[in-house]
């Protein structure tokens, strides 16, 4: 009994909890517009490489014979506009892997012979206008090419020569011929290096299929320092089809195995220098490519359709801040397969394979995802104080800002942000729009700490109040001192909405004015006088004056007028910034009512309504909108998720203790 009593309340918590949204605000995101298509008519065979230099050309190899209509033989430029033959191609064979050097030196290897009369053995260098030979090649497909940060180039394959020297599947050019990295690697029924790539420090890892690295035993990866080789642990236990180091030297390594090191991965595995790590359950195909970002961005392309055990990922996934996430609808097609992946030098992902769409976008066998765009949010301090703080940050969509504090001076206190926020602190997340963004502070008064009111809608260059400490005109921007109700806002006993003046009489109780002369303030003010005999036309929108709802939901402002002559109209407003001077008005609203409906993020603003009469135009204050995402689980879930168990638990015990009343000890 006791044991289902406690199931009971765990299965009601996990209801209570997964009822409630989940959201990530903090992650830049990919749109499937995004893509741009770099082939839209047919390219036959697979693309399975892919570099850039630093122009922004892209250089392409596979066993393609046409790529977007154009006839060229397995190995072709983008020029930016469009795809351009690079010499004669290969007349036989495919490319299996392309790299370029820091100067832009171009390698390419695969299972080719020649290019036209040129004879190149599995590997060749472009010169700018054609395929030269590098050495004597090889007498085996070459499945890999790698260039260290030295210059110095490996390869490795299923050879066993180069000429007439024995070399085993992994070797390095010196300048005048191919020196293997001593006994090359070996063991196993047949032998291979599919995959290589350096760190900072000039190590060498090799990945492929193979037991042995020169004489340690090494299953399927292994590290070459120069001078001798290392395992990596006890390896993987399968092939090892891509390797790559990020910023802090972590190696990652893809693939098809389930194991490494002895730790339960899928496909994809990390290596610290000292022990393997899992990616949260990696990929359910093999991985062929592997591209870091920066140390908490690293993308991956494979045969894959998910990631982490549940993510929809279509051949095209990213490891980001220690999580899985998609990238777009990744790529489509009978394979839905991604090759080869690069970051091109203006951050746009370049992806290669075979499929025909990507992004919902056609695009035959190769594409480009472009960098989510950086929007910059800048932030101003008004008059009376500073901003503590990066003042201008550039973010990329979907990104987080970094936190910023508007700080007063001595005199002031802080009042709001142009954009509605009152908090001091603020960090604006999940960005997806340029911001200018105004601090605004006010003048500590003997009036304002006392309580005695604010000073509404003071008319323009009317700052007598202020500088006499009988109240202060908030939220000033620049001298324009117009339509900032702080005092509404706080709730401190401010009139709303009455046109051309503030009637201090008024909120001290000093008297009842009926029928102010405009333009006749001061007097009013000081309560030395009111002229009798008719209401004030004043309309203000009923309830809070800062809202917060969360996407989905639906809010309506109402008006409500006193003191109107004849028949009342109505005009509703929204605006961004309190201070607007372009204000967007609701023209499909024409009542006292505006109801707001499916609420989105780009609704948050400052609504207000313009409200006239047969004598009279006045405008209600202005009520700040803020819609946001929701959180995961907030304080108020939590709470209630804590009474409601609570409330269970009770229920329960008092169930129990009554059928124990009828139970003898």
């Amino acid at each position: 009994m006791e044991r289902l009593f406690f199931m009971r309340v765990y299965t009601f918590i996990l209801l209570i909890i997964f009822s409630f949204p989940m959201y990530s605000e903090d992650v830049p995101y990919y749109l499937d517009e995004d893509w741009e298509s770099l082939s839209p008519n047919w390219t036959d065979g697979v693309i399975t490489s892919i570099v850039a230099d630093n122009s922004g050309n892209l250089y392409c190899g596979g066993s393609f014979t046409t790529i977007n209509g154009v006839s060229i033989k397995r190995v072709a430029r983008w020029n930016g506009t469009q795809w351009q033959t690079m010499g004669g191609g290969f007349d036989n064979g495919a490319v299996e892997k392309m790299a370029i050097t820091t100067v832009g030196t171009i390698y390419a290897v695969g299972s080719f012979t020649r290019s036209g009369m040129t004879q190149l053995n599995r590997v060749a260098k472009w010169n700018g206008s054609s395929w030269t030979a590098v050495g004597s090649g090889f007498n085996d497909v070459v499945y890999t090419v790698t260039v260290r940060s030295d210059g110095v180039v490996f390869v490795g394959g299923k050879f066993t020569q180069s000429g007439s020297t024995a070399i085993n599947r992994i070797a390095y050019w010196n300048g005048s011929q191919w020196v293997e990295p001593y006994s090359g690697v070996s063991g196993g029924l047949s032998p291979y290096v599919l995959s290589l790539t350096s760190d900072s420090a000039g190590n060498i890892y090799v990945g492929g299929q193979f037991q042995y690295a020169g004489a340690f035993s090494a299953s399927n990866i292994a590290k070459w320092d120069g001078t001798q080789w290392s395992s990596l642990g006890s390896g993987t236990n399968g092939p090892v089809y891509s390797l790559a180091v990020d910023e802090t030297g972590k190696l990652y390594v893809g693939g098809n195995f389930t194991r490494a090191g002895g730790v339960d991965v899928n496909n994809i595995a990390i290596w610290n220098g000292s022990s393997w790590s899992s990616l949260m359950g990696g990929a359910n195909g093999i991985i062929f490519s592997i591209v870091p970002q920066t140390a908490q961005s690293v993308f991956i392309g494979g045969n894959f359709s998910y990631v982490g055990g549940g993510v929809s990922s279509n051949g095209l996934a990213w490891w980001y801040s220690n999580n899985w996430r998609s990238v777009t609808s990744g790529v489509s097609g009978s394979n839905k397969e991604i090759r080869g992946l690069i970051l091109d030098t203006q951050g746009n992902l370049c992806v290669c394979g075979d499929f025909y769409m990507a992004g919902g976008n056609i695009s035959y066998k190769v594409a480009r995802l472009k960098r989510p765009p950086v929007f910059t949010l800048v932030y101003t301090a008004g008059i009376g104080g500073r901003i503590s703080g990066n003042l201008i940050q550039s973010v990329m969509r979907g990104n987080n800002g970094t936190e910023v504090i508007a700080v007063p001076d001595s005199g002031y206190q802080f009042d709001r942000w142009s954009d509605g926020l009152l908090s001091a602190n603020r960090v604006d997340i999940n960005v997806t729009e340029n911001k200018n963004i105004v601090a605004y502070f006010i003048v500590l008064s003997e009036g304002y700490f006392e309580g005695e009111g604010s000073m509404e809608g003071v008319s323009e260059g009317s700052v007598e109040g202020i500088s006499e400490g009988e109240g202060f005109v908030e939220g000033i921007m620049e001298g324009i001192p117009e339509g900032v109700e702080e005092g509404t806002i706080e709730g401190e006993g401010s009139v709303e909405g009455i046109p051309e003046g503030v009637e201090e009489g008024i909120i001290e109780g000093e008297g009842i004015m009926e029928g102010v002369l405009e333009g006749n303030y001061e007097g009013t003010i000081e309560g030395e006088g009111n002229i009798e005999g008719e209401m004030n036309f004043r309309a203000w929108i009923e309830g809070d004056t800062y809202i917060h709802k969360v996407v989905g939901e639906t809010h309506t402002f109402s008006v409500s007028v006193e003191g109107s002559y004849g028949e009342v109209f109505y005009e509703w407003y929204y605006c961004k910034d309190f201070l607007c001077l372009n204000p967007l008005r609701i023209t499909n609203v024409i009542g006292q009512e505006l109801s707001l409906e499916d609420l989105s993020i780009e609704d948050s603003g400052w609504y207000w309504c313009q409200v006239s009469d047969y004598r009279d135009v006045v405008e209600t204050q202005k009520v700040y909108l803020y819609v946001s995402y929701g959180l995961s689980v907030g304080i108020v879930p939590f709470v209630c998720i804590v009474l409601v168990v609570s409330f269970v638990f009770t229920l329960q015990r008092n169930k129990m203790f009554s059928k124990c009343d009828k139970c003898s000890y």
